[in-house]
């Protein structure tokens, strides 16, 4: 489980870091209507994703989809 905390959370602070990227890279080339997004297709993740959902909620230029497959259905977050 230890292992598990601690990919989610490496995987959360990369795509944070990626997504402030992103939105410096978009504010200097004044691209304010352009928006990030991340998609995590992967049940595994799904702490990483509230993570990124979490501190990114300060910042309305990140958006996040979460959706993954459980037993043959599809669930949107």
């Amino acid at each position: 489980m230890q292992a598990y905390g601690r990919v989610n959370k490496e995987f959360a602070n990369r795509t944070l870091e990626a997504l402030r990227k992103s939105v410096r890279e978009l504010d200097e080339e004044e691209r304010y209507e352009t928006c990030p997004v991340v998609w995590i297709h992967d049940y595994q993740l799904l702490v990483a994703a509230t993570t990124i959902r979490q501190v990114s909620a300060t910042c309305p230029a990140y958006v996040i989809f979460l959706d993954f497959t459980l037993f043959g259905k599809a669930y949107k977050m």
